[in-house]
């Protein structure tokens, strides 16, 4: 099993939050997904946490329950490693053999990777260079990404435990790019806010060439709703997410004003990615932000950042190319944001 590992017949996509777990289970209709059955689950244990003997046992068995739950027909599945935990970069090597080919990957990944190789699993993705005024060397463009061994054995025993078949491990930004890019070649910034995190990512031609993850998300609101109202955490939770759906003026100009505590430090990290992104050389402007996750959801969010930033700002429809009963379309609009990795890792199975 590699990062890149091939394509099955069947397909579920697995995500692992910090605090949930999502999972949706599409088919091929004629070259289509097509949504046959999805699920959550609040209050998972975080995968990525020191106690994992502890958890492991738990969270197999609240996966195994949401899948039965849910009534999922498949048992093969696609899953993301936490952005955080993964390293990659684009690589530019000449023609050479395969021997070659592997130390020069090797060689590269040494310089952008922070840990002992040892300790690493290493997988590459040649990249099809369609423009090839660009390319006057023949050079190959390799994506090449590093993921701790450690934290993929977690992956592969907590599968096993929940007797799943883990066909896949990627990236998140793969699983973005599918639900929410498609065949968009534009240069795209996406922001996959989470509860507790915010992974940053700039996607260019379809390639991610930029991905950045930061502590930063919804749990801030979440705790500042918290102090004014009186209210425990899990209250002030639940009330933020009735916002969007309630429609209430006096509430929503509240949460306007908490939105304050998010939104200037969001900024100055997407920023910073402009920075970085613009230092890598590519004379291609970022033309939109794309917004996912399940604090994107946040009454004026959007605005606000676009506002701020000067660019066209949307919440992305991760069900956009996805087949599914019509009577469903208001419920998943609602809850889209939040399963845009677990979308994207089901549509694997048939791009």
């Amino acid at each position: 099993m590699g990062l890149f590992s091939k394509k099955s017949q069947s397909y579920l996509g697995v995500d692992f939050g910090a605090a949930s777990l999502k999972i949706v289970e599409l088919a091929n209709d004629i070259g289509r997904p097509k949504l046959i059955t999805y699920g959550f689950c609040g209050g998972t244990p975080d995968i990525t946490e020191n106690n994992w003997a502890e958890n492991k046992q738990k969270l197999a068995t609240l996966l195994n329950h949401l899948v039965k739950q849910s009534h999922v027909t498949t048992r093969k599945v696609v899953t993301a490693l936490p952005n955080f935990s993964v390293f990659s970069s684009i690589i530019s090597v000449p023609p050479m053999s395969k021997s070659d080919f592997i130390k020069a990957v090797n060689w590269e990944a040494k310089k952008f990777v922070p840990m002992p190789l040892e300790e690493m699993m290493l997988d590459w993705k040649i990249i099809k260079n369609e423009d090839k005024a660009e390319n006057k060397n023949n050079n190959q463009k390799v994506l090449v990404t590093a993921a701790p061994k450690d934290m993929v054995n977690r992956y592969v025993e907590l599968f096993k435990l929940a007797n799943l078949q883990l066909l896949s491990l990627e990236t998140p930004v793969f699983a973005i790019r599918r639900s929410l890019v498609g065949n968009d070649k534009s240069t795209i910034m996406t922001a996959d806010i989470g509860y507790t995190t915010t992974d940053i990512n700039v996607i260019g031609r379809g390639i991610p060439v930029l991905n950045r993850s930061v502590n930063l998300g919804g749990k801030i609101v979440t705790q500042e709703l918290s102090k004014r109202l009186g209210i425990d955490e899990d209250e002030s939770e639940n009330y933020k997410q009735d916002l969007s759906s309630l429609g209430d003026p006096v509430a929503i100009a509240m949460l306007s004003d908490v939105l304050k505590v998010i939104i200037q430090p969001l900024v100055n990290e997407i920023k910073y990615c402009f920075t970085l992104y613009a230092n890598q050389g590519d004379n291609l402007g970022i033309e939109k932000i794309i917004l996912t996750g399940g604090s994107s959801f946040l009454p004026q969010l959007a605005d606000a950042l676009s506002h701020e930033l000067g660019v066209k700002i949307f919440v992305g429809d991760p069900w956009s190319r996805v087949i599914y009963p019509v009577d469903l379309k208001d419920h998943l609009n609602v809850i889209g944001p939040s399963f845009s990795v677990a979308i994207g890792l089901a549509m694997r199975e048939i791009e």
